[in-house]
């Protein structure tokens, strides 16, 4: 798994900047928070987690999931067989403190020992950025992640210019065409490497570049 010294890397030969003369660490750690970060809300990781019921009760308080968007399904479990709950007729759910806390709309009333399966979207992350240890950022999804940060990059240091200099308008200018360009490929990317995940889209999921930010 790649970590965020080795995109680094990759990024600085794409941005032709080997050497880290026109773009600085800090400037390329930003990029790379901001691509995740969008790269997230567009083709967010998928995890499924089982939990058993502790307290018998219609609300069950999801507190194992980790950095829970949103739920895309949820199954009750038994010794033979299996059972696709359907949301908002079988339950609903909200997030309170960053926990899903599922409320369960049927006569059925969750009892202690029961156990369920649960799919839904989290974070994917890169060793080295943001704390984290861990990659789990699908090596499919690398490239669209380089070129994010290729395109955010040079928005940051087109800004950095502006401020300092004021009157580079051509240089930055320039830099902002790159960005638009390197942000565009970046969609096509995540667009071309969708194929890797099958689910439905829930409400609010973005689809593609015209759809704009994610409906809350």
């Amino acid at each position: 798994m790649a970590d965020l010294t080795t995109l680094e890397t990759r990024l600085r030969t794409l941005l032709d900047d080997p050497a880290g003369q026109r773009y600085s660490s800090t400037v390329v750690t930003a990029a790379f928070s901001h691509a995740l970060t969008e790269l997230n809300l567009r083709q967010p990781r998928l995890i499924e987690s089982e939990f058993t019921v502790a307290i018998p009760g219609r609300d069950q308080p999801l507190a194992g999931l980790n950095k829970c968007f949103y739920l895309l399904h949820l199954v009750r479990l038994d010794e033979s067989s299996s059972q696709m709950l359907e949301p908002e007729t079988c339950f609903t759910y909200q997030l309170v403190n960053g926990i899903p806390v599922l409320h369960f709309r049927t006569e059925h009333i969750p009892q202690t020992g029961e156990q369920y399966k649960v799919c839904y979207a989290s974070a994917h992350t890169l060793a080295g950025l943001e704390g984290a240890s861990l990659t789990t950022l699908p090596a499919e999804l690398e490239n669209a992640l380089v070129e994010g940060a290729a395109g955010q990059a040079c928005a940051l240091r087109a800004g950095s210019l502006l401020e300092a200099y004021g009157s580079r308008g051509e240089e930055c200018a320039a830099l902002l065409t790159l960005a638009d360009y390197w942000h565009s490929i970046f969609l096509r990317s995540l667009a071309g490497a969708r194929v890797i995940q099958e689910f439905g889209f829930p409400p609010g999921f973005i689809l593609d570049q015209w759809d704009g930010r994610q409906v809350a």
